[in-house]
């Protein structure tokens, strides 16, 4: 039998200084032929692409989320992860209807800047899609008139942190 032993650390809490949070999300279209260079981190610190611009979406406190599931197949023996972003766009109108459909019938690459300075790469191995849409007019004047979007990207390896010097080189439009 083979040793598939990889545990190499342990985990330590550290201060209680964190916080939550989707803070702002950049898009870019996938490309399948981008490579990625990585740290002993699994940090991703550079990328071969000649695209580097990324379309800014900045979202309301509170209103974004972005988690991550991992599926651990004990029987077949194998593993995934699944990320979810989930946006929301105020006041529906036609430019948002039209940028709806364009992120619905586009393939992805996603950045995901948390509250507290992280920025994490979503659909780097396949890309990200919108997977569901809903906007809505609301009922009562204080109701919400909002698009909410949720959109989901599935990978080998859990979301890779990107480091803030090779986001730094990246055109924000």
């Amino acid at each position: 039998m083979a040793n598939c032993s990889s545990l190499t650390a342990g985990y330590t809490t550290g201060c209680k200084d964190g916080i939550s949070g989707v803070y702002r999300v950049y898009m870019n279209n996938y490309s399948g032929d981008t490579s990625y260079v990585y740290d002993t981190d699994g940090v991703v610190t550079g990328m071969t692409s000649g695209n580097t611009s990324f379309y800014k979406f900045e979202q309301r406190n509170e209103t974004a989320s972005f988690i991550q599931n991992g599926t651990h197949n004990i029987e077949i023996g194998n593993n995934f992860w699944t990320q979810e972003l989930t946006l929301q766009f105020l006041k529906y109108q036609a430019s948002q209807r039209n940028l709806i459909y364009s992120l619905a019938v586009s393939q992805l690459l996603i950045i995901v800047e948390t509250n507290d300075g992280r920025r994490f790469l979503m659909g780097e191995e396949f890309g990200a899609d919108l997977s569901a849409s809903v906007s809505n007019a609301g009922k009562t004047l204080a109701d919400p008139n909002t698009s909410d979007l949720t959109f989901m990207a599935k990978s080998t390896t859990p979301v890779r942190e990107i480091s803030s010097t090779l986001f730094n080189t990246f055109t924000l439009v």
